[in-house]
């Protein structure tokens, strides 16, 4: 499996992640039927392609989801994605759901800082 390091930005995925963490990420699972619902995955920033941004998946096709009173039915060939820091985060409430060819991967591991090395969950 080809793994690819990505950084995170920001604050909208504390406390799951943190500003300048590192991870490992697979595009293995993407191929396989895409990521599933509670992944982190990596994507590209719909207002700015050359970004990416790191997210959690909490709807694919066909489900339908409530945030804060807005509901998104998620097509086919789709993501629904939120940051766990609702509060700090740009996603799917500003840009809607997200195409399946613009998730660049999917977070395994967290490598660096070496004291929360493990598992993305």
């Amino acid at each position: 499996m080809a793994l690819r390091a990505n950084v995170v930005q920001g604050a909208s995925m504390e406390p799951t992640l943190h500003d300048r963490d590192r991870l490992l990420c697979e595009r293995l699972s993407l191929a396989a039927g895409g990521p599933g619902r509670g992944d982190v995955v990596v994507l590209a920033n719909p207002t700015a392609l050359d970004e990416n941004l790191v997210k959690r998946v909490v709807g694919v096709a066909g489900d339908v989801v409530e945030v804060g009173g807005e509901r998104f039915a998620v097509p086919e060939g789709h993501v629904l994605v939120l940051g766990d820091n609702r509060g700090r985060s740009r996603d799917s409430r500003d840009f809607g759901p997200v195409p399946l060819r613009a998730v660049r991967g999917v977070a395994r591991w967290r490598c660096w800082p070496p004291s929360r090395f493990g598992p993305v969950r």
